[in-house]
């Protein structure tokens, strides 16, 4: 039986205090462009109400002067607010919960149909009673059309009523307090025309020039008949129509709106104004959009819905992820040149760039929708150009990817940070993380392993891995003196730490940092190997393209096992060169003087203090290579280093026992890594529990305070979504096989889901028989390959089509605590 409650979230109750995290998790979104879910009637608020709806791809570079330096930052434009309406009662102010008292509120989103709805009832300072319900949705039929339907009904009086519904382009980027100092204001008017059936308004952006076009058909329909009084308002960044009419007590006024969306930035688009219009005339009515908006949904969700039984909590929060990565990207993405903001379509955190957590969001995709996966890998594949001007200008070869990209693929990571602790503006050396680009070559590889999509590997892919091998070989200097090679100024996942304690802020990042080296390694070792298994044609035409050879490969190999990592003979690996002489953080003083501490950072640097000098990382670092690499793979990896090291369970236990009390978890992503690689370590699996659930609680309860508010967390949402497919299902993917070696939490009896891979169409249940965790597997469609699941003691099950396979795993972990009840 259906459960609705599980494919909800819901809000009772009008609390201005939680509007704004409220709005970032009730945005509607089809990937194409997002509104966040905020109320009608009210406009930018500073701390309560925040209308703003962002187009993937469309960013404006505004100008600040901050303390003596001209700051550039390539902005996530607010564009203009398509759902304003506001009501008004003979001729009186907009009724809003501010001015009246407010007697009911209920506000919430549907994620199976994504659809987002508010109900509340106002009294005004006259006694007069009124009922507002709205609906709304960004089409997953149509990507660039928005809908909404628009409820008034006067309870217990009778009066004039004015409902006015406008394209209000009077807004700004005002959202994330920490850059109200920066330029806010990036859009300006262009046109503001009347329309037969609605209004017509046209922005440009103020350095870009980039148009902005929305055409709203609005209707509006009196329940007891009649034809309402219609006006126009045309100003110069607003187009406002009005609709006034007689009100009766219990007699509904229904307004529909729906509004076309267009850019010049747009991929499938020629000519913004002409096709808003088009698509204005040949939608159909709202109902129906509305049913094949909800078609759409459906088709999603049967590849999407992962099903945890027994854990509502669990459950709610996990579709409520896979709703806000659809939000952000979707099957219109295939049509898009656009990355995976880490922030999603949801505000204005990050300005709407991407970074690294691709590394996280990928696998959500690749698994389940590999073209949409694709296509952001091809958003990577049309900046190598920017990437490899980037290497040409600091010296290397190859391609060097920037740590923050938004449109150009040029370097966008800011060079200050503002401290709300503090109030000051800090340098900010973010731009060293250089390991970025691995990311990108590793998620070349997780697509190429789940979709055997050769042709995108030879067409485009291979050229990519080339080109960031090149980078890493480049960068990589030998040193005669001990024999090995090494990579300096770079920073690692760390983030806290910027430079050594006493370096210039110009002699930024470090020597060796662990991470950065092992992986870089990794990928020298696999891209050549990649390489030499390339199909002769490939090889010569990337041999005419690019320049490459094979003795290139070979200087690679050289470079992969004379990389240095700094480790002990115990196998604490240290984190760069140098971290071990850094001073112990008293991390019990500081909890108790400022409770919570993840960003320990900012109170260091308000305390006039500095990260660099202590061991206090933000997230995961030297254990990030055990989140990529099995430990067994780890071992490899630095056994063809040169360094003897114990095995891989006892690697991995070594390290996490030392850098985890070390780590302030200051990054949602941090506990992704951190329950992932704890599945190697049965004594710590109550500390895998607790990071998951901290995984489930970040954004629906916004635990980093205020974060989300600004941007939900894409990175979290999905490393929670596949922590249930690795950690707890224990899925695995090879180019031949699936690895099946299931662990279910005890709290939870079954789980289900659905994978592509290698084109074959799969349904996995997991349940417990006894004490032993068990999954079947079901192959639903074939492409014609062979494919096995390997279970416990490497048992080899073929899978024929529909037939449920039966493939023995683990026994059930104990869970030492259930996670809240949302």
């Amino acid at each position: 039986m259906r459960n609705d409650a599980l494919w909800r979230l819901h809000y009772e109750g009008f609390q201005p205090e939680d509007e704004q995290l409220r709005e970032a998790l009730t945005t509607v979104g089809n990937g194409y462009f997002g509104t966040r879910g905020s109320l009608e009637s009210e406009p930018i608020d500073d701390d309560v109400h925040y209308p703003g709806t962002y187009v993937a791809g469309l960013y404006n570079r505004g100008e600040t002067e901050i303390e003596g330096r001209r700051i550039v930052n390539s902005d996530f434009v607010n564009c203009p607010n398509w759902t304003a309406v506001t009501v008004h009662i003979d001729g009186g102010d907009r009724l809003s919960p501010h001015s009246c008292e407010v007697l009911d509120f209920e506000h919430w989103t549907d994620l199976r149909q994504g659809l987002t709805h508010r109900r509340l009832t106002l009294r005004d300072e006259e006694g007069r009673e009124t009922r507002i319900t709205s609906e709304r949705f960004a089409s997953m039929e149509s990507a660039h059309l928005a809908a909404m339907r628009f409820v008034v009904t006067p309870l217990n009086y009778t009066g004039e009523l004015t409902i006015r519904s406008s394209l209000d382009g009077e807004v700004r980027n005002y959202l994330v307090e920490r850059y109200r100092d920066l330029e806010q204001y990036h859009l300006e008017p262009a046109e503001a025309e009347e329309r037969d059936d609605g209004v017509y308004l046209a922005m440009r952006t103020r350095n870009g020039g980039d148009v902005v076009c929305l055409r709203a058909r609005v209707a509006l329909v009196p329940e007891a008949g009649g034809e309402p009084e219609r006006s126009v308002k045309l100003e110069d960044a607003r187009a406002t129509e009005s609709f006034t009419v007689e009100g009766e007590p219990e007699s509904s006024l229904a307004l529909t709106k729906l509004v076309a969306i267009y850019t010049d930035v747009d991929y499938d688009c020629d000519d913004p104004p002409r096709d808003a219009e088009a698509l204005i005339a040949d939608a159909e009515s709202y109902e129906e959009e509305r049913r094949l908006h909800v078609e759409r949904w459906e088709g999603l969700w049967h590849h999407a819905d992962v099903v945890v039984e027994t854990d509502e909590f669990a459950q709610r929060v996990l579709r409520l992820h896979a709703y806000h990565l659809l939000s952000t990207a979707s099957h219109h993405n295939v049509k898009l040149d656009v990355g995976l903001p880490a922030r999603g379509l949801h505000g204005e955190a990050y300005r709407g760039h991407i970074f690294w957590d691709e590394l996280y969001i990928m696998p959500f995709f690749t698994v389940r929708f590999p073209d949409i996966a694709k296509s952001h890998l091809m958003y990577r594949y049309r900046r190598l150009e920017a990437a490899r001007k980037l290497a040409r200008e600091a010296g290397y070869r190859g391609a060097m990817y920037p740590w923050q990209s938004a449109d150009t693929g040029g370097p966008e990571s800011q060079d200050l940070h503002y401290n709300p602790k503090s109030g000051e503006w800090d340098p900010d050396l973010s731009h060293l993380q250089r390991h970025v680009s691995i990311s990108i070559a590793y998620d070349v590889y997780t697509f190429f392993y789940a979709t055997g999509d050769e042709q995108f590997l030879h067409d485009h892919g291979m050229e990519l891995l080339v080109e960031i091998a090149r980078f890493w070989a480049s960068i990589a200097k030998y040193d005669e003196r001990d024999g090995r090679y090494h990579i300096r100024g770079v920073m690692g996942p760390d983030e806290f730490h910027e430079k050594y304690p006493d370096a210039p802020l110009d002699e930024g990042g470090f020597r060796d940092n662990a991470y950065t080296n092992v992986m870089a390694a990794w990928l020298l070792h696999k891209i050549a190997e990649t390489w030499e298994h390339r199909p002769e044609g490939v090889k010569r035409r990337l041999a005419d393209q690019i320049g490459f050879q094979s003795a290139e490969a070979e200087q690679w190999e050289s470079v992969a096992c004379g990389l240095t990592v700094v480790i002990d003979d115990e196998g604490l690996i240290s984190q760069f060169d140098g971290y071990m002489e850094l001073e112990e953080l008293d991390w019990d003083a500081y909890r108790e003087k400022y409770g919570a501490i993840r960003r320990m950072d900012r109170i260091l640097k308000a305390e006039g203090d500095s990260p660099d000098r202590y061991k206090v990382a933000k997230q995961a670092d030297v254990l990030m290579m055990f989140y990529l690499l099995a430990p067994d793979q780890v071992v490899h990896m630095l056994e063809l280093m040169g360094y003897d090291v114990p095995s891989g369970e006892e690697l991995l236990r070594r390290n996490y026992e030392y850098y985890e009390p070390r780590t302030s978890h200051g990054s949602t992503l941090s506990w992704i890594v951190h329950s992932a690689i704890l599945r190697y370590l049965e004594e710590h699996e109550d500390d895998q529990w607790r990071w998951f659930v901290e995984c489930l609680r970040s954004d629906i309860y916004d635990t980093q305070g205020g974060t989300t508010l600004e941007g939900i967390h894409c990175g979290v949402m999905a490393g929670s979504i596949d922590l249930v497919l690795t950690a707890f299902a224990g899925i695995n993917l090879f180019r031949d096989r699936l690895v099946v070696e299931p662990k279910l939490p005890a709290r939870w009896t079954r789980i289900a889901f659905r994978i592509t891979h290698q084109g074959e169409e799969l349904f996995i249940e997991v349940v417990c028989e006894g004490e032993e965790s068990v999954a079947y597997v079901t192959r639903e469609t074939t492409v014609g390959k062979a494919l096995v699941a390997v279970g416990r003691d490497d048992e080899e099950h073929e899978l024929p089509v529909g037939k449920r396979v039966r493939v023995p795993g683990r026994v059930r972990c104990r869970q030492a605590s259930a996670p809240e009840s949302a």
